[in-house]
Formats: structure tokens, C-alpha cells, sequence
């Protein structure tokens, strides 16, 4: 079987949902009941953040945006990222669904978790979405209960 690789794409459903977000924000602050300086002001932090949001996060911009998954063994991920590459592990509470992907892995470097999220329309080739939910969910690749070692439960 030979290695698949997972090449991630900028979502346009997510920069929608991102731009959606960013839309109904920005009326929540030209409705409060303040003056029109600090609604300026609420408005400049809203674009600022949106902006940075729509470019570090929607567009994989960030260098800690991951831009590529390849399974690499039981449970293991080879996740890259813009500036480095690192193996994950693929954690339990990972969601998977048949429009969106919210993958979470542990990374031996950090003490939280990282998520990565990748919609049906991150990739290129339609196909390759039901490939990484195919390979998330195998028993390859498949969380094993922290309770249970050997078949013994763990004390």
C-alpha cells in the first residue's frame, strides 16, 4: 500500500463561514448603545482581527497552519506545516463528518492539543475527503482507550 497524501487547500465554505461570522459581528457592535467613536473603534478591532483571521487561518497563511497530513503508522500523523514538519498522534475526540473534519492531535512538544480543521472542499481532488475519513477511522489509526492495556483495565 503505498503512503497518501492529504495536501490541504484554502476551504471556500470556510472563509464564507468566516466571513459570515466577521459580517454579524460587525452589526453586533454597530447595534450596542455606545457613541459613534468607541463603534469605530469596536469596527477597527472587528476588520483587524477578521483580517488577520481570514489570512493566517482561512488562506493557510500561518506558520503553524498545517498544509499537509500523511498517515505514517498506528496512529501516527505527518503533519507539515509552512515551516517545519512533526508526527502527531491522532487523539479520540477527533470529529469526523461528512462536511467538515476536526482533527485533533497530541504533538510531542506541546503540553495542549492541536486541531486542525479541514472541510469537504480543502482538496483538490473530491475523492481524497472520504480517503481521510476512511483513514481516520480505521483501527490503524483508531484512538485505543487509555482504560484498557492488554485487555486489563489500567490502575
Amino acid at each position: 500500500m503505498h503512503a497518501i497524501e492529504f495536501k490541504l487547500q484554502p476551504s471556500k465554505k470556510y472563509l464564507i463561514l468566516l466571513t459570515i461570522l466577521l459580517a454579524v459581528s460587525s452589526m453586533i457592535v454597530l447595534s450596542l448603545p455606545f457613541n459613534l467613536g468607541v463603534k469605530i473603534i469596536g469596527l477597527l478591532f472587528v476588520g483587524c482581527y477578521g483580517g488577520w483571521l481570514v489570512w493566517h487561518v482561512g488562506l493557510l497563511r500561518s506558520p503553524w497552519a498545517v498544509t499537509c497530513l500523511q498517515p505514517c503508522g498506528e496512529n501516527q500523523w505527518l503533519l507539515q506545516t509552512s515551516h517545519s514538519s512533526y508526527l502527531a498522534e491522532l487523539r479520540g475526540d477527533s470529529t469526523l463528518t461528512r462536511w467538515v473534519a476536526v482533527l485533533r492531535f497530541n504533538h510531542p512538544q506541546q503540553f495542549m492539543p492541536s486541531s486542525c480543521i479541514i472541510f469537504r472542499d480543502s482538496f483538490l481532488e473530491a475523492d481524497l475527503y472520504r480517503q481521510l475519513l476512511i483513514h481516520c477511522r480505521s483501527p490503524l489509526h483508531r484512538v485505543r482507550s487509555p482504560m484498557l492495556v492488554n485487555g486489563n483495565k489500567s490502575e
